[in-house]
């Protein structure tokens, strides 16, 4: 019989449940973005946001040490909603956005990695900050439809041959949900209707990509 597969976590001994961990490390790191589960006190990311605002900075990029969403992006409780840290940030430091369709856009390419440096942050169009992800690599070209017969047979995932998405299409639409924008723009971008990407980004379809 084979040995069982123990979590990778130092000092663990539980039993592997997935992406090297246990169940419990599994879902810290997803949670966290981090092993670390310290409990920080109440107000400590609030201050740690004005600190960022005040400045200055280097120029390296400066990762929120707090929780972030599945993406990797900062998050935090502000008046008790949450949002995405590196927007808050962009707002501090650089004032609001000229508009609700604008996006805290990262000159590093690092937002996924949790960068909050504001000096990396500025204010731009959906169009700008997609084509800022092309040139960092962290988003795709929008695909071209092809149009193909039908067949009647359905399979799962990246299988079936009506799938509009790569595994880092959908990595990519959660992200940019997660940043604030809406399904339709998100669509325009690949270039689908709004509701299949509502379905990625609700997790009612690819459920098997992190």
């Amino acid at each position: 019989m084979a040995a069982q597969r123990i979590c990778e976590a130092q000092g663990c001994t539980k039993p592997f449940y997935a992406k090297g961990y246990c169940l419990a490390h599994y879902y810290r790191n997803k949670r966290h973005g981090t092993l670390d589960a310290t409990r920080h006190a109440p107000g400590e990311a609030i201050a740690f946001l004005e600190t960022l605002a005040s400045g200055p900075h280097e120029d390296q990029c400066i990762a929120w040490p707090y929780g972030r969403t599945p993406n990797g992006y900062g998050r935090v409780i502000v008046d008790g909603r949450k949002q995405v840290a590196s927007r808050v940030v962009c707002e501090l430091a650089h004032g609001r956005a000229p508009s609700p369709e604008y996006e805290a856009a990262h000159s590093c390419g690092k937002g996924h990695l949790g960068c909050v440096n504001p000096k990396h942050l500025r204010w731009a169009t959906q169009e700008e900050n997609r084509a800022d992800m092309i040139l960092h690599g962290t988003a795709r070209e929008p695909k071209k439809r092809v149009r193909k017969r039908a067949t009647g047979k359905r399979r799962v995932g990246a299988m079936v041959f009506t799938a509009r998405f790569s595994e880092d299409d959908v990595r990519q639409i959660r992200a940019m949900h997660e940043s604030g924008m809406g399904a339709r723009r998100i669509g325009r971008s690949f270039g689908c209707d709004p509701t299949t990407v509502a379905r990625v980004f609700r997790r009612e379809t690819w459920k098997h990509v992190e």
